[in-house]
């Protein structure tokens, strides 16, 4: 009984060592950043003709300190020919409260600060003149790659790469939009939903419920 007694604190006191050593590694675990990108894109080509790109983004840092993305970029890769263009983050835009349906200008391209165990959604904007100017996609599947730079490296260290499929309607849609432009027009955009996990929307059979629902 008395060894019984001697030992309780002992063990205690180890448990509450280890709890402590294991509280100290959870609060000191570096940011931890990850990228991610939403289902629709909206594209225009400006009066200059270079090329413009809304994509919803979501910024997630599941470490225990703040992180910082500094910069960002997307990359439109065409599987087959290897051909690939990049265009850059700007800067960030917002719904435009008084018009539904519009943009305002809500950033410019500043670093982002990520609080630890949080997440930032933003609607982030790139932009490409040069050779990328009046740039239009083929009526294909391409790779979208949205790179996140966290430190001064010339490497991004953060890449989030989905399928993205451009329909013949939505390439007609750019294409009559950017030719508008050419020929001192409006400036209008297109919407782009990309081939995801989510059916486009339509009535479902009973099968095709089951598949999504199922007896849950």
């Amino acid at each position: 009984m008395d060894t019984l007694k001697t030992a309780t604190p002992i063990v205690i006191s180890a448990i509450a060592v280890v709890i402590s050593i294991v509280t100290y590694a959870s609060s000191t675990k570096p940011a931890n950043i990850t990228l991610s990108v939403g289902e629709q894109m909206q594209i225009y080509h400006g009066k200059d003709q270079a090329l413009s790109v809304d994509l919803p983004i979501v910024i997630q840092n599941t470490g225990a300190r703040a992180g910082i993305v500094r910069s960002l970029g997307l990359i439109f890769r065409d599987p087959g020919t290897k051909e690939a263009i990049f265009v850059k983050w700007m800067g960030c835009v917002k719904p435009e409260e008084r018009q539904e349906g519009s943009w305002i200008w809500e950033s410019n391209a500043t670093p982002l600060s990520v609080p630890a165990a949080s997440e930032i959604t933003k609607m982030a904007e790139s932009y490409g003149a040069g050779s990328v100017a009046g740039w239009l996609p083929k009526p294909i599947e391409y790779e979208l790659y949205l790179v996140g730079w966290t430190s001064e490296s010339p490497t991004p260290s953060k890449i989030c790469m989905v399928k993205w499929m451009f329909k013949e309607k939505d390439v007609a849609a750019m294409k009559l939009n950017l030719e508008t432009v050419k020929n001192g027009g409006a400036v209008s955009s297109t919407w782009v939903t990309r081939t995801g996990y989510a059916p486009d929307p339509k009535e479902l059979s009973m099968s095709e419920f089951d598949d999504l629902v199922g007896n849950r």
